[in-house]
């Protein structure tokens, strides 16, 4: 089931580009840039940049999700009309004028990919770090 919802959606696929909506040329422009930033040394910082490229690059795709959720449907819009109007008489269902299991699902993969990125990134600094000679803290704490 997971695998079928990352190739339906895109946002935890393993394959960097959705070819239907994302070129090759900018994975590999933005995996350069990335690995023009870092400038890793060996394999395991290599490793480490190119998962961070890839979260970055999830994060990126999210917006459109967002965009897709937020937009106004035909049913949104009808639900709005209603709900200004006061036609019906009934109590506005807020959750069916907005779509917020949409919104929340995106949320959720959005806080999950920024950990995923807040750690890569914790685990690239330490190393180099440590190859340079400084001292490196022995925790990290992340106050959202």
């Amino acid at each position: 089931m997971a695998s079928v919802n990352a190739l339906r959606h895109g946002i935890l696929s393993t394959d960097p580009v959705i070819p239907e909506i994302e070129k090759q040329s900018d994975w590999e422009d933005h995996l350069a840039g990335q690995i023009a930033a870092f400038q890793p040394v060996g394999d395991l910082e290599l490793v480490l940049t190119h998962r961070i490229a890839l979260t970055l690059w999830r994060l990126n795709r999210l917006i459109g999700f967002e965009r897709h959720a937020l937009r106004p449907t035909e049913h949104y819009l009808s639900e709005y009309r209603s709900l200004i109007r006061g036609l019906n008489g009934a109590e506005a269902r807020l959750d069916r004028v907005f779509p917020t299991g949409d919104v929340e699902r995106i949320e959720r993969y959005e806080a999950h990919l920024h950990r995923m990125f807040l750690k890569d990134l914790h685990e690239l600094e330490a190393l180099q770090t440590r190859r340079r000679g400084d001292p490196t803290p022995l925790a990290r704490v992340e106050i959202n």
